[in-house]
C-alpha cells in the first residue's frame, strides 16, 4: 500500500495511480518540421545519409552543420524490438498497443535530436524556430492518445518571453515536462541567467527534465570516443548529469524555488550514494573552515528535502541506492525507442516482477513505478482521456 497519502486522496485513488516511464523518446523525421513558419524554411533541418556506411546512422544537417542522429535502422534495446514506426510517432496505436504489454500506462517522452553530445548552440532565432516546429509535432501526434502520451517541452532560452510563452502553449497540450541538457547554452542549469524558466515551470507545475545531452560542443568534443581513449557516452553526456545534480544540491536553486521539481533521467541513479557523501563531506569541511556551503543545510533527505528525482537503471543496486535516495525519489525509464546500455524495453516488467518475487518490497516497487513520477510529472490525477 503506497504510504503518506495527500489530504483528501483515497487509498483506492493511489492504487489506480498510473504506470508511469520516466524516460521514453520520440525520434524526428522530416514530418517534424512541417510546423516550421515559411519564413523560417531556411533553417529546415535536413538528414544527410554517411557515405561510406550506406547502412549507417544519418545525422541532421542544420544551418550547413552536421548536429545530432537522424533516422535509424528500427531499435532495438537488450534484444527486444520495439514497434515499427513507433519512436517516430508514425505509428501510435501500436505504440500504445506496445505500452500496454510491457506493463505501462503513461509514457513520458523526450526527443532525440537535441538530447544529443554533439548539438550545440543554435541562434536564438534558429532555436525558436526548430523548437516551436518540436513541440507541435508531437502535440499533434499524441492528441489521440488518450493523455498516455505526455512529452517534455522544449524552450528557446535564449529569448526568455518566447520561453515562457512556448512553456504555457505546450502545457495546455500535453507537456508535464520541461527539457534541458546539463550544459545548456548558458553553461550549468544552476546558472541564474535560466532563472526565468523555472519560475515559469514552479508556476506552471512542470518539472524541470535534466537529460543527458550537451550544448557545449567543445566540451563534449574533449572528451568524445574515438577521439580519446577509453571516452564513451558516459563521458562526454552521463557525467554531466551528475555534476549538475550536484550543483543543483549544493546551490540556493530550491530555496528560491521552493516548488520546482528535479527530475535527472539517463544517467541512472548509482551515483546517488557518492553525491550526497560529498555533499556531507563539503558540509563537514565548511564548518571547519568557516567556507560557506549550501551543503551545511542539507539534512537526512537531501533528495526529498530538494524534490529531486533519479531514474534507476534495471542493472544497478537498488538496495544500495534506495539507502541513500530514499525510498520517494526515484523512478524508473525504458530509454523507449533508443540502443545502448541504458534502452530497456520491460524495464517497468522487470521491477514488477522483482516485487512480486519478494526481491524488493511490492510496496517500493509501487513508489518507482507509479506514486514517485506522479508526484514528479504532476501527474497524480491522470486518468486516460477519451
Amino acid at each position: 500500500m503506497v504510504q503518506q497519502m495527500e489530504a483528501g486522496s483515497s487509498v483506492r485513488d493511489k492504487v489506480n495511480w498510473p504506470r508511469i516511464d520516466a524516460d521514453a523518446h520520440v525520434v524526428e523525421t522530416e514530418h517534424t518540421w512541417d510546423y516550421m513558419e515559411p519564413s523560417e524554411s531556411k533553417y529546415r533541418p535536413v538528414q544527410v545519409a554517411p557515405i561510406d556506411n550506406p547502412r549507417g546512422r544519418a545525422q541532421w544537417m542544420i544551418e550547413g552543420e552536421l548536429r545530432g542522429p537522424g533516422s535509424r535502422p528500427p531499435a532495438r534495446s537488450w534484444g527486444i524490438s520495439v514497434r515499427p514506426r513507433a519512436p517516430e510517432l508514425e505509428d501510435v496505436e501500436a505504440r500504445l498497443q506496445h505500452m500496454d504489454e510491457i506493463g505501462t500506462d503513461v509514457q513520458v517522452m523526450h526527443n532525440t535530436l537535441f538530447g544529443s553530445s554533439s548539438m550545440g548552440k543554435f541562434r536564438p532565432e534558429v532555436e525558436l524556430a526548430l523548437y516551436r516546429s518540436w513541440n507541435r509535432w508531437v502535440a499533434d501526434a499524441t492528441r489521440e492518445s488518450q493523455g498516455r502520451l505526455r512529452w517534455s517541452a522544449l524552450l528557446p532560452v535564449q529569448t526568455t518571453d518566447e520561453a515562457v510563452r512556448e512553456m504555457e502553449w505546450a502545457v495546455q497540450h500535453g507537456a508535464c515536462a520541461v527539457f534541458m541538457p546539463p550544459i545548456g547554452v548558458f553553461g550549468l542549469l544552476t546558472n541564474p541567467e535560466y532563472y526565468p524558466v523555472y519560475e515559469a515551470a514552479e508556476r506552471l507545475n512542470v518539472p524541470i527534465t535534466v537529460h543527458v545531452g550537451n550544448a557545449d560542443r567543445t566540451l563534449a568534443d574533449m572528451f568524445r570516443p574515438g577521439r580519446v581513449p577509453g571516452a564513451s557516452p558516459f563521458t562526454t553526456v552521463k557525467i554531466f548529469v551528475i555534476a549538475c545534480c550536484h550543483a543543483v544540491l549544493n546551490s540556493s536553486i530550491q530555496s528560491t524555488f521552493p516548488r520546482l521539481r528535479w527530475g535527472f533521467l539517463e544517467a541512472g541513479a548509482g551515483w546517488v550514494p557518492h553525491v550526497v557523501h560529498d555533499l556531507a563531506a563539503r558540509s563537514a569541511y565548511g564548518a571547519d573552515s568557516g567556507e560557506s556551503t549550501r551543503a551545511a543545510n542539507l539534512g537526512p533527505n537531501v533528495l526529498a528535502d530538494s524534490r529531486v528525482y533519479a531514474a534507476y537503471e534495471t542493472y544497478e543496486d537498488l538496495d544500495y541506492i534506495l539507502r541513500y535516495a530514499g525510498e520517494d525519489n526515484l523512478v524508473i525509464a525504458t530509454d523507449y525507442g533508443h540502443t545502448g546500455q541504458t534502452a530497456v524495453t520491460d524495464a517497468l516488467v522487470q521491477l514488477t516482477e522483482r516485487g512480486n518475487r519478494g526481491d524488493v518490497d511490492p510496496a517500493v516497487v509501487d513508489k518507482i513505478l507509479r506514486k514517485n513520477p506522479a508526484t514528479l510529472f504532476g501527474l497524480e490525477n491522470w486518468r486516460p482521456s477519451n
